[in-house]
């Protein structure tokens, strides 16, 4: 996923690259958790996994930096 498709244009590219790596460590951290997991029905495939690692990461940058994009 690119962190440009929907992000504001005065947002800045340090902030792109802190935030690439916050979705690396999220993905590394859900994988983490797949032992405990009691079913292998509630894996996720590797795309799966990083969409929602991504998306949970801009949903905090949104409610972090109060874009407003989750509020409507």
């Amino acid at each position: 996923m690119d962190f440009n498709e929907y992000r504001p244009e005065k947002q800045l590219k340090k902030e792109e690259e802190s935030l690439s790596i916050l979705t690396d460590e999220l993905d590394k951290f859900i994988k983490g958790t797949y032992p405990l997991f009691s079913r292998d029905s509630l894996k996720l495939n590797e795309g799966q996994i990083r969409r929602l690692a991504h998306l949970l990461i801009e949903f905090a940058e949104d409610l972090y930096l109060d874009i407003g994009i989750w509020k409507s």
